[in-house]
């Protein structure tokens, strides 16, 4: 799975041009590089693709991961 992107600078220079930051977040399609990035086996049921299943997969990211929504709101909540 892709570092999770923790600089704030870049949030911060969106912010402040106006923009609104939106996280998104995606399923990996098995076959893809992502995929192959991820810590899922090859052969893992479809319902566990989804973000929903992070936590269990990278519960040492999970936390990280929601600073940085948390961050990401608070600057579009003060535009």
């Amino acid at each position: 799975m892709r570092a999770l992107l923790i600089n704030p600078w870049i949030y911060d220079f969106a912010a402040s041009a106006g923009a609104r930051i939106f996280l998104e977040e995606y399923s990996p399609i098995p076959g893809t590089p992502d995929y192959k990035k991820s810590s899922l086996p090859e052969d893992a049921d479809p319902l566990l693709h989804n973000n929903s299943a992070f936590p269990l997969y990278r519960p040492e990211q999970y936390g990280k991961l929601q600073e940085i929504k948390k961050y990401a709101r608070s600057l579009s909540a003060s535009l």
